[in-house]
């Protein structure tokens, strides 16, 4: 019984719902949308079909304009991102090259000092 009684109460909220949603549709203009839309009739005349074709040329190359510039534009903004990347791996990478570098030159010297110290050095021969 409880069921009923919501499944009634959900179908009145619904309803109502719905009510809402159609009085909006019932407020939106649909002449708005079409307003500035030129339309040419089937029966037109060849001047009037060709005035049309223009217009939808002109538009389109309008179009192809504001997509190149919008690609150029996207294009700045890759190669900013990749340079700005770059430069911070180059900064990330500069102190661990100088650490390495450090704890590196005194490992080679001792080997150097050690080696020229030591009585096994090589003998050269002359030819």
């Amino acid at each position: 019984m409880s069921y009923i009684l919501k499944y009634k109460e959900y179908q009145r909220e619904l309803e109502g719902e719905f009510k809402d949603f159609e009085d909006e549709l019932s407020d939106y203009k649909t002449e708005d949308a079409t307003a500035n839309r030129k339309y040419t009739a089937l029966k037109s005349t060849t001047d009037e079909f060709v005035t049309a074709a223009k217009d939808t040329a002109n538009s389109a190359k309008g179009m192809a304009s504001a997509a190149k510039e919008m690609l150029k534009d996207v294009a700045n903004i890759i190669t900013d991102n990749v340079s700005a990347a770059g430069d911070v791996a180059k900064d990330n990478a500069k102190p661990l090259f100088e650490k390495a570098k450090s704890s590196v030159e005194p490992v080679v010297d001792k080997a150097k000092n050690s080696w020229i110290n030591s009585e096994k050095m090589p003998k050269i021969r002359s030819c």
